[in-house]
């Protein structure tokens, strides 16, 4: 659905969280900014707690490779997709080819971008968080680089 051209300094797959296994040493993980997770994906009709991008301190940018809807919220930061700004907290049309660029946040530190259907990672232990301390979930336990 989408390619990482520009990770940023750490991007990850966050979703609602792994819950129950702490008593195992499984962090609950998750979105650090819920609300926003959660608005995002709903904008662009995926489950409120289904996986998504979480990106610190911008600096990223990806490539669409199919066509359909994306949302942006969470920090606020100047987004263009290709030559065009975009507003974040709205549900935008995205095209294969295109490309999504952030810049570093003029205020907030995580923004969220969300595609309609989701990420497509796999699930460990009920969740698609990524767990960087155990190193599981997201895109094989680990921040997002550069060519995902």
């Amino acid at each position: 659905m989408l390619k990482i051209i520009r990770a940023g300094m750490y991007t990850t797959v966050q979703d609602g969280g792994r819950h129950g296994f702490c008593q195992s040493g499984i962090s609950h993980c998750g979105a650090l900014d819920m609300p926003a997770l959660r608005i995002a994906n709903l904008l662009v009709g995926n489950d409120a707690n289904a996986p998504a991008l979480e990106i610190t301190l911008g600096q990223l940018t990806v490539e669409f490779e199919t066509d359909g809807w994306f949302a942006l919220t969470g920090a606020g930061c100047e987004a263009r997709l290709d030559d065009n700004a975009v507003w974040t907290g709205w549900r935008l049309p995205m095209k294969a080819g295109q490309r999504l660029t952030l810049k570093r946040p003029q205020h907030g530190m995580r923004s969220y971008l969300a595609v309609a259907g989701g990420i497509d990672v796999p699930p460990v232990m009920g969740s698609c968080s990524t767990d960087l301390k155990v190193g599981i979930g997201g895109l094989e336990g680990r921040l997002l680089k550069d060519g995902d």
